[in-house]
């Protein structure tokens, strides 16, 4: 008897067999010691659409909404409908006794694997390979220790309610926005309150009023190195409860008369340090990368988006097995696995010697970095201690790479510790105070080996010595600088991540801030997935390293319920999930939450509607037009053919009619030219696609 193995991609399948000995390439799958070894290819089954679970659904109307369907049947996805047929056949097959899941070890892998297992018709002994890292041993190790499929039913489960809400969501929102507006407007459960934060911040930008003002600079002597900066604010005494927030520059509304007076008596009177204040800053190594996170520095340091970071990551983990599973969530490791970090850094520390403090073989992993309790399907990312040939990499996946080897190398290194000092200088306690700011480092830590070293030491600004309380001294010049206020920043790839993975800080239910702190916006795994969708939409664009959000996207934000575009749905959901995962929850009754939820959602687009007088009013013909003016000017005509002014009045003064003309003899007119004249839109149905192109193509040269 045999067993199938059904992992998610051709390349993991590939790494599978050898392990396994299933040597015989098939046309779909390996074969060989008693294994069948075949693959999917992301998605190859998924959820019927909507006309294929009802013949009406086929039409948008109104009257068919909510469509809540009462199963939930499967539809193989065309493109790769033949790997489906491979694995299916080899599901069934007389000799397979046992059925293996290798796709990826996730809520998404699971549910790839049991809509396969499900449209096959399998019934099958059911066994889970759930490994971290693909590199030899790991899957021989994760043979090994094959979980019968039972363990992860509720996270089956856990995985079809995200793919059935996001359904009922997609396809009932979707349609009923849709009706409203004349246009596509795609709606999604994470989409929708993605594109909201971008909307917010296009609309602040948008109706930003930007204003001048200007503040007094003062420049410290010459004499004193390294000559500082200043400026002019307010403060009262004790300067001792001031806070850094405190020392900003004061602005005025314009550069004469007060700013004047205040400039010159800085340049004139001596000056003496009433105040010095510091505060040493320290900074513990940060934890390991998760997905985010990873994409987060990738495109601050190497300006890489978030999707190509993934699909980076993706590649070093799959092709070159060099990095543990990289679509991750968590930033710690388990016992077990920081155990065995010693023998794996050995192979690829060696690079970075020179820029270690502490060497990560002298010590264990820090405790702080290791956390059982917070290590679920996967740890954080790490390299495998796979040998690196570097010159091998491509240049980004060189980058990446180094990346994630650098962040695991600075857990054991020294914290970063800076300080920044203020001083407050005045010619009077009471008038005329200034103060300067300064930041220096005092041990670079951590950041040696991350390389922000050579990056921040350029901003690094440290204050004299000579600068303490009761020093006197005149500033050598001071000047009136014109500022202008700036809009909050566009979101680029980073920011917009950070902002996903926090959306639930603008939320009022501490129960379900909690939630999306843990969670945020969509999975690390599909968050730059989300910003594609919104790009090839066409609801933002990508100018350089910026999202803004385009006339469309706007338009659907403005449309949208406050419930849909806001991050509490998912939230709640998110909760769900977890309660299906942990079999607090089970899916029927989640599912009847969800169909009144959505059906309460499609019934508010009808007050969207009912608040839109203006756009359900008939239209108004202005019967003033004259048809001939309108002939010359828009058509270029002198005259009417025969018939063709009666019949075009007819039409214009909003009569029915029948018209029989002969080819030739000017019909497309009848029509054309009261639908201009009147305005709106004008429906043709035509009974050949020859004869409107001929049509447009014409119209089109008429400025059409």
């Amino acid at each position: 008897m045999s067993a199938v193995v059904i992992a998610e991609k051709p390349s993991v399948a590939r790494d599978i067999a050898k392990e396994l000995g299933a040597q015989t390439r098939k046309q779909g799958w390996f074969e060989g010691q008693g294994y069948y070894v075949t693959w999917a290819v992301g998605h190859l089954v998924t959820l019927a659409e909507p006309q294929d679970m009802d013949v009406r659904w086929k039409t948008w109307h109104r009257s068919h909404l909510p469509m809540l369907p009462g199963n939930w049947p499967l539809k193989v996805i065309d493109k790769t409908a033949d790997q489906f047929q491979v694995i299916s056949n080899l599901l069934n097959l007389d000799t397979v006794d046992q059925v293996i899941c290798a796709t990826d070890a996730g809520r998404e892998g699971e549910l790839i694997f049991r809509y396969i297992y499900e449209q096959a018709k399998c019934s099958k002994p059911l066994q889970r390979l759930w490994i971290s890292s693909l590199t030899p041993e790991a899957i021989r190790q994760g043979f090994n220790n094959l979980r019968p499929g039972r363990e992860f039913d509720s996270l089956a489960a856990a995985a079809q309610a995200r793919s059935r809400a996001d359904w009922l969501v997609g396809m009932n929102l979707t349609r009923a926005y849709t009706l409203l507006s004349d246009d596509l407007c795609s709606v999604g459960r994470v989409q929708t309150p993605t594109l909201a934060m971008l909307a917010d911040r296009e609309l602040e930008i948008k109706n930003f009023q930007p204003k001048d003002y200007w503040v007094v600079e003062v420049k410290g002597p010459k004499t004193i190195n390294p000559q500082f900066t200043g400026y002019y604010f307010k403060a009262k005494p004790p300067f001792s409860k001031l806070k850094g927030t405190d020392y900003k520059p004061e602005r005025f509304d314009q550069a004469e008369g007060e700013i004047e007076t205040i400039k010159d008596n800085l340049k004139a009177n001596s000056q003496t340090v009433l105040h010095t204040m510091g505060k040493t800053i320290t900074l513990k190594p940060p934890l390991l990368f998760d997905l985010t996170e990873l994409q987060r520095r990738a495109n601050r340091l190497h300006g890489l988006t978030a999707q190509q970071t993934l699909n980076i990551a993706q590649n070093l983990y799959e092709r070159y097995k060099l990095i543990s599973y990289p679509r991750t969530d968590c930033r710690y490791l388990s016992q077990t696995v920081a155990s065995e970090l010693e023998s794996n850094l050995a192979n690829w520390y060696r690079k970075y010697t020179d820029q270690l403090t502490n060497s990560p073989l002298d010590n264990p992993l820090p405790k702080r970095m290791v956390d059982d309790s917070k290590v679920t399907e996967h740890h954080a990312i790490i390299p495998t201690g796979k040998p690196i040939s570097w010159e091998k990499l491509g240049p980004d996946e060189a980058k990446v790479l180094d990346l994630i080897c650098r962040r695991v190398l600075a857990a054991w290194q020294p914290d970063y510790k800076s300080r920044t000092s203020y001083i407050i200088m005045g010619h009077d306690k009471q008038a005329d105070l200034t103060y300067a700011r300064g930041q220096q480092v005092l041990e670079w830590g951590y950041k040696e080996v991350e390389g922000d070293r050579s990056r921040e030491e350029k901003s690094s600004s440290s204050l004299p010595t000579e600068l303490e309380k009761g020093f006197q001294f005149s500033f050598d010049d001071s000047k009136i600088k014109k500022r202008t206020t700036k809009p909050p920043p566009r979101f680029n790839d980073a920011s917009l991540l950070t902002a996903m993975e926090t959306a639930g800080s603008k939320l009022d239910d501490q129960e379900l801030q909690t939630v999306m702190s843990q969670q945020g916006l969509g999975t690390p795994a599909t968050r730059a997935g989300i910003i594609d969708t919104l790009i090839k939409r066409s609801f933002i664009i990508r100018d350089k390293k910026t999202f803004e959000v385009t006339d469309k996207g706007l338009d659907l934000i403005k449309k949208v319920q406050p419930q849909v575009k806001s991050p509490k749905m998912t939230a709640e959901w998110e909760t769900k999930f977890r309660q299906i995962q942990q079999e607090t929850l089970d899916l029927k009754t989640f599912m009847l939450e969800i169909e009144r939820h959505v059906s309460s959602l499609v019934d508010a687009t009808d007050q969207i509607q009912a608040d839109s007088p203006e756009e359900s009013q008939p239209l108004v013909v202005n019967t003033d037009v004259d048809l001939k003016d309108v002939l010359t000017d828009r058509f270029g005509f002198d005259s009417f053919r025969p018939y063709q002014s009666e019949v075009c009045e007819t039409v214009f003064k909003g009569n029915d009619l029948l018209l029989v003309m002969p080819t030739g003899a000017g019909k497309s007119l009848c029509y054309q030219l009261p639908g201009v004249a009147r305005g709106g839109t004008t429906l043709v149905i035509s009974p050949l696609i020859a004869l409107i192109e001929d049509q447009v193509q014409k119209l089109q040269q008429w400025g059409f």
